[in-house]
């Protein structure tokens, strides 16, 4: 983005200029409509996306009521916001009581069209210009039909609290209801300053905190109180507890200060520049009888900022630009790691680090990565902790904003991850993402393990669009639309790894198979969003560890499905769904009896033993789960994803072996 000082640099000759005009105060949502739609104009006609502003704020020239207008974004942190965009120029125009008197035509044709001559100009719905604001939406629609330029007009913006615009968003902040702030801001609302001395009286509490020195006096500072908050310092960011007040309790001035605690930070960084970003309010500021009880009260809002710091990062798309691993667990897979690996390699995205989690191999699957890929860092795990605690273990020493999980047995034929990071980028709600996922030995047909995405029937049992009980179908583009899934596979999904990490990860009882499931499921109840994304596809071996046969991976997958539905279901449900499990499990379990395959039969029973031999320990389990849940949780529980029916009834008795024959409505929305 190349920037205009309007009057000093030489306008240059612009390439089918489009153009949008405003002050563009919070560069909000509704704001970053607009920037988006000209952005996107302009590339259709091969031309160039240009942006007027006005500074100062036309506002403090015109009324004089307005001198103090208290902004919501500084100049510099607008060009700071832009840059992230890809707009082609930034004009900045000074804004002066002569500039005000423009008549609206003069504005038009003196002004814009003289200077930038545009191809179209892109206005929001309630867009006003010259003298007392009498130029609008419909004058600008005039000049359009006259042949002067194309015109589109951008409606009103609303989210699931208002309207969004720069009035409904300072009044949030007067309000101290920063986290609808932020919704409609798009981003959270950010102040820089200086660091200065302080009184030291933090330090005395066991909380030390940087005083700032707000660098701009326009700028719109919240009402006295704590909040949660990230800090930029030195190019990276850390948490702490922002405090805005008159410090009544240990200050007999009773001056104003903005001051920061930041966790895990001992450096000295008086004189330099740092930025607050408000994530959440979380009480008012009051004076104490003593400074230990002060000190006790800081220690609770520790302990409730920390938490809502963790909510933020969930829920929300990092601050800084998103780095992304691609975690691949080995236990003695040399044999698919000579075999996949090298495609990993060759479509990894620019930028993205490749990790092998290696659960203690007894073959020579580090020596073979050593040698042939040592660009791939390699976690060595001190013995086989299976897929759940191996993964934990594993990602909690890898920093990223993303992980992508991948079996070893695993090809890929194209950059699969850059369109679902970029999803996940754009909805932040999505926590989780899953590719379509094909057999590498038929690659016309779904694979097992995921097929092209995981749902839930009304008593639990895990099934796939693509892949019910054991048909498995062709792949003819019939599940070629994004949705909203009930789980991933594990075999390759992105996951957020704040949300991953906030869950504790996969749970460590499972060992291995439909620990997938169980982290889908507590990420759903907490508010966040499962995804299938049909336009990567990866290709999977499937059975590489143990076949599907295997009458471990049997017992595992029915101990596991009744961990997970034990944990995860209300009270209520499991009195219903419970008794009916034990009837259709036994009457499993019989039909590989009369199968012959006698092991089989003895280790769903087994499942069963232990888990009813495990009830307390389930139980306790259970009420620790929902207490995570309730302290995370951003949004209600989306149940789409579960099937309103028996899939064993679906499929043996009403014939629907494909996804697309189960009525509809059968799914929960």
């Amino acid at each position: 983005m190349r920037i205009i000082y309007y009057g000093q640099d030489p306008l240059p000759t612009f390439i089918n200029p489009v153009i949008t005009v405003g002050t563009f105060d919070g560069l909000h949502t509704a704001h970053l409509k607009i920037i988006s739609k000209l952005i996107e104009s302009a590339t259709s006609i091969h031309g160039e996306s240009i942006l007027i502003s006005f500074h100062p704020h036309p506002r403090s020239i015109v009324d004089g009521k307005d001198h103090n207008i208290q902004l919501l974004t500084t100049l510099e942190e607008r060009i700071k916001l832009l840059e992230e965009t890809d707009l082609d120029y930034f004009v900045i125009v000074p804004f002066d009581y002569s500039f005000s008197m423009l008549m609206p035509q003069e504005y038009i044709e003196l002004f814009l069209i003289r200077n930038f001559k545009p191809s179209k100009i892109i206005a929001g719905y309630d867009h006003r210009f010259g003298k007392d604001g009498r130029g609008d939406c419909a004058l600008l629609k005039e000049y359009a039909d006259q042949g002067y330029f194309q015109y589109e007009e951008i409606e009103a913006q609303t989210s699931n609290i208002s309207l969004i615009n720069s009035t409904q968003i300072r009044n949030s902040l007067f309000e101290c209801k920063i986290v609808e702030a932020n919704e409609l801001l798009g981003y959270p609302y950010m102040f820089s300053g200086n660091v200065v001395p302080g009184n030291q009286m933090g330090r005395k509490l066991g909380f030390p905190t940087a005083n700032i020195e707000i660098l701009n006096n326009s700028k719109l500072i919240p009402p006295d109180g704590i909040y949660a908050a990230l800090c930029l310092v030195r190019g990276l960011h850390y948490e702490g507890m922002l405090y805005i007040g008159k410090s009544e309790t240990t200050n007999t001035h009773f001056k104003r200060t903005i001051e920061i605690h930041l966790f895990d930070f001992v450096q000295e960084i008086y004189g330099e520049q740092i930025t607050v970003y408000i994530l959440e309010y979380i009480r008012n500021d009051k004076k104490y009888e003593s400074i230990e009880k002060l000190k006790l009260q800081i220690q609770k809002d520790e302990i409730k900022i920390k938490n809502a710091i963790l909510k933020y990062k969930i829920h929300n798309r990092p601050l800084s630009k998103a780095t992304t691993a691609i975690a691949i667990l080995n236990y003695n897979g040399v044999r698919f790691l000579q075999e996949y690996l090298p495609s990993i390699v060759q479509f990894c995205p620019k930028g993205m680090l490749i990790y092998i989690i290696d659960n203690n191999s007894t073959d020579s699957s580090c020596i073979f990565v050593e040698q042939h890929f040592p660009e791939i860092q390699l976690v060595r795990l001190r013995r086989n902790y299976g897929f759940a605690s191996g993964y934990n273990k594993g990602l909690a020493q890898i920093n990223a904003d993303y992980f992508v999980l991948l079996n070893s047995d695993v090809l890929v034929k194209q950059d699969w991850i850059s369109a679902i990071i970029e999803k996940m980028q754009t909805n932040p709600a999505i926590l989780v993402m899953q590719p379509k996922i094909l057999s590498l030995k038929e690659p016309h047909k779904f694979e097992y393990a995921g097929a092209a995405g995981g749902y839930l029937d009304v008593l639990g049992y895990p099934f796939c669009k693509g892949r019910i009980i054991d048909y498995i179908e062709e792949d003819l583009n019939q599940y070629d639309e994004e949705d909203e899934i009930f789980w991933a596979s594990g075999a390759a999904m992105v996951i957020k790894a704040a949300a991953f990490k906030a869950m504790g990860g996969f749970d460590p009882d499972y060992f291995a198979h439909q620990e997938e499931i169980d982290l889908c499921w507590r990420l759903k109840r907490i508010g966040g969003s499962i995804r299938y994304f049909p336009n990567s596809v990866v290709y999977h071996l499937g059975g590489g560890t143990l076949d599907y046969d295997n009458p471990r991976k049997t017992y595992l997958n029915f101990r596991n499905n009744l961990f997970t539905i034990f944990k995860n279901s209300s009270w209520l449900q499991l009195i219903a769904i419970l008794p009916v499990r034990l009837v259709l499990d036994f009457l499993i379990s019989i039909s590989y009896l009369f199968k012959g395959k006698f092991i089989v039969f003895f280790r769903i029973i087994q499942a069963y033993i232990i888990s009813i031999i495990n009830t307390i320990y389930l139980v306790h389990k259970k009420r620790h789960t929902d207490q995570l849940i309730m302290a995370l949780q951003y949004k209600p529980f989306k149940k789409k994803g579960i099937l309103k029916a028996s899939i064993f009834l679906q499929y043996y008795f009403s014939g629907n072996k494909l996804f697309s024959s189960i009525p509809k409505q059968y799914f929960k929305k």
